[in-house]
């Protein structure tokens, strides 16, 4: 009923909860369980900020907090445990030998920790958390994407998959791997086979861009790749040392295992306050006199992307569409594709794109 749904788990053990679509555009408040407790921990089945896999029933993210033991509103130096540790997740294309990697949720976000070796494609553990590096999740799909001779299909970050040619048998491609436009690795696939492109980690290759090539059709009519299955992670990492600072909050710890952060100085739960804790967490206090009452949110704020088109190419209204190269949420793009509704350009507008 309006936003509110429920989701199950796709796994043989029954597995729902009840939860609010915040897709569209707008601010929303994640909010977790009110306390007045003197100490109290939040984990993700109480604040829903905190990752959890539905699928595989894994989540081990904690906010744990410890109060004075006067009772009063002081939060002592490094009472405000933050752990967060890797867990199991699906891939979405969870055949032909995918089967899991390591995620691990940090501040509210969700990143990429490492690949398992249960998966097909690698030979053994590749942990990227371990080199105190996390990385975003850009891409997990297992949607079909076909893909013609001379044709690329767009990933994130200024990546593109090219079919370059189709073997007379119809069984093998080759493939280009294209970064803002430019030619970055060839390889040769055939039917069957994970196409994988990774990258020197400190001394460990780590993939950041995995693909299922399904079918390959060499025929009159036809000559293409069915890709059904579709990884891709940032190779924009975010770096771990002890010592950092998110907030109020400082890395303690890290490793394989885990992230520890601890909050650096003592604070106050003043009432009315609104208190950063790290990240878009935060904590909201009554403004109530008598009781300290409070509890952990999470602030989204869900918004339209906007492009802004900084060099049309000249004679870029063909057919129909405009390929451009500018920015869209300060990233670098180019050779989108877009549908106008106008039949000419100007030298510099905004175009709103859905995704």
């Amino acid at each position: 009923m309006g936003k509110i749904n429920i989701i199950v788990a796709d796994s043989s053990t029954l597995r729902f909860a009840p939860y609010v679509d915040i897709s569209k555009p707008g601010i929303y408040e994640l909010r977790g369980m009110v306390t007045e407790e003197i100490e109290f921990k939040w984990t993700p089945f109480n604040f829903e900020g905190l990752l959890y896999d539905i699928d595989t029933g894994e989540g081990d993210e904690i906010l744990h907090i410890k109060r004075d033991s006067s009772g009063d509103r002081s939060i002592g130096e490094n009472n405000l445990l933050y752990t967060t540790s890797p867990i199991s997740k699906n891939f979405e294309h969870n055949s032909d030998g995918w089967n899991t990697f390591q995620s691990i949720g940090f501040m509210g976000k969700t990143y990429f920790a490492g690949y398992l070796k249960e998966s097909s494609f690698i030979s053994s553990d590749r942990s990227l958390i371990n080199k105190g590096k996390l990385s975003r999740i850009l891409i997990d799909d297992d949607k079909n994407h076909t893909i013609h001779i001379g044709n690329s299909l767009t990933l994130e970050q200024g990546y593109s998959l090219r079919i370059d040619a189709i073997s007379s048998e119809g069984d093998v491609v080759t493939l280009s791997l294209l970064k803002d436009g430019d030619n970055i690795s060839t390889d040769i696939a055939s039917e069957g086979d994970t196409y994988i492109y990774e990258i020197d980690v400190d001394g460990t290759d780590i993939p950041i861009i995995v693909a299922h090539i399904d079918k390959v059709h060499s025929d009159m009519e036809t000559n293409s790749s069915l890709i059904d299955g579709l990884f891709q992670i940032s190779d924009n990492f975010t770096t771990l040392k002890n010592g950092d600072t998110y907030g109020i909050m400082e890395v303690t710890s890290f490793s394989s295992s885990s992230i520890v952060l601890k909050n650096e100085d003592s604070f106050n739960l003043s009432k009315g306050d609104t208190i950063n804790i790290m990240g878009d967490i935060k904590f909201k206090v009554a403004d109530d006199g008598s009781a300290i009452r409070f509890y952990l949110f999470q602030e989204i704020i869900e918004v339209l992307p906007t492009a802004i088109i900084t060099q049309p190419e000249d004679g870029a209204y063909i057919n129909g569409t405009i390929n451009i190269i500018g920015t869209a949420n300060d990233t670098n793009f180019k050779n989108y594709t877009l549908e106008p509704m106008f039949s000419s350009i100007t030298p510099e507008f905004t175009v709103f794109i859905h995704k």
